[in-house]
């Protein structure tokens, strides 16, 4: 039985436009966190997000994708406003934590709503504030902690 073959990528029509155009992405997202971690984290989360909601898995293996993400866990754990003792729990609390907190939050536990753009957004957008909010409480915390320093000395 004779198979037809696909011609390679390679040939097809837009291939190169195709890759300069993940390359491009890509290096943004670079550039976009060399200057801010947080924005290049969030760039990062609309690229790789969509693709994980939408794969044809179980619920609990695209948490534990997202789980296995340096970013996407970080992403995930400052939404929820998880502390950083969190990584040390068992895995399947893990996974039942960040459940629990989807539901409470979006709505749903369900990963496939991340395919959506406005919880996508929304997921972007409740990082984003919450980064921010930690970010001032630890410089205030610094300069509360500086100007006691220097109150003492007066």
């Amino acid at each position: 039985v004779y198979k037809r073959q696909r011609p390679p990528r390679t040939l097809l029509t837009g291939f190169a436009d195709e890759i300069i155009g993940a390359y491009n992405t890509v290096q943004f997202a670079l550039d976009v966190g060399y200057q801010n971690e947080d924005f290049g984290m969030a760039l990062n989360t609309q690229s790789v997000l969509p693709e994980i909601s939408a794969g044809d898995v179980s619920n609990d293996a695209k948490w534990y994708s997202i789980m296995g993400s340096t970013t996407l866990r970080s992403v995930f754990e400052t939404a929820f406003g998880l502390p950083g003792s969190f990584v040390s729990l068992d895995l399947d609390d893990q996974l039942s934590i960040f459940k629990e907190k989807a539901e409470q939050t979006f709505g749903s536990d369900e990963v496939a709503q991340f395919a959506e753009a406005t919880k996508l957004d929304d997921l972007i957008k409740t990082f984003l504030l919450r980064s921010e909010i930690a970010d001032n409480l630890q410089s205030v915390s610094a300069s509360n902690t500086a100007l006691m320093l220097l109150t003492r000395r007066v």
